[in-house]
């Protein structure tokens, strides 16, 4: 198990070959704290610093292969289709094949919520690609496993997703009665709910 302190060295290393060279040397301490390290790295420099995103997200698919977690590779999928979707890179479709890529892996050990993250991202980029009724499809599924397991947080970020998503397809009635569900989701979360 890596330290924070060792995490914190590794992210501060400046290139990502010697960060590479910092993994390959402790491969044994590699676990979900480092990928989850990770990929916030990840997520932090997606608007700020595409590049480093992709790399750190190269270096989470590298730690992948020295691990041969299946796991760790979906959270790196993941986090790539998030740099090509989020990032200002337009890169939707392949987006898409990523996350549906992580979700497999997810479903193939039965981790139902990790699935369902998965497909969040997608429904960020299939209204780019004017594919509305698969994103209220997977929406749906989504929403189903986020509230039967107390994700509501995310349940309530996805009932927003959803409620804009209708209202680009002109259903405003719909629209409005998902940004009501979504505010009342915030309210009962309180604190937990401002971003």
């Amino acid at each position: 198990m890596a330290s924070q302190d060792s995490i914190q060295q590794l992210l501060d290393l400046p290139e990502l070959e010697a960060q590479k060279r910092w993994l390959a040397e402790h491969a044994s301490m590699l676990d979900d704290e480092v990928a989850a390290a990770l990929k916030q790295r990840a997520d932090e420099l997606l608007r700020a610093d595409v590049q480093r995103s992709l790399e750190t997200v190269n270096l989470m698919l590298y730690m992948a292969e020295l691990t041969g977690n299946a796991h760790h590779r979906a959270l790196g999928l993941r986090a790539e289709g998030n740099v090509r979707c989020l990032g200002g890179l337009g890169e939707y479709e392949r987006a898409c094949e990523l996350y549906d890529e992580a979700a497999e892996i997810y479903h193939a050990s039965g981790r139902l919520v990790d699935e369902a993250k998965s497909l969040i991202g997608k429904l960020y980029a299939l209204p780019f690609l004017g594919r509305y009724a698969e994103a209220l499809e997977i929406g749906r599924w989504v929403r189903g496993i986020l509230e039967e397991h107390g994700e509501w947080r995310r349940l309530a970020a996805v009932t927003l997703n959803l409620g804009t998503i209708r209202g680009r397809m002109g259903r405003d009635a719909e629209s409005l009665a998902l940004f009501d569900q979504a505010k009342e989701l915030y309210h009962r979360l309180g604190d937990e709910g401002r971003p």
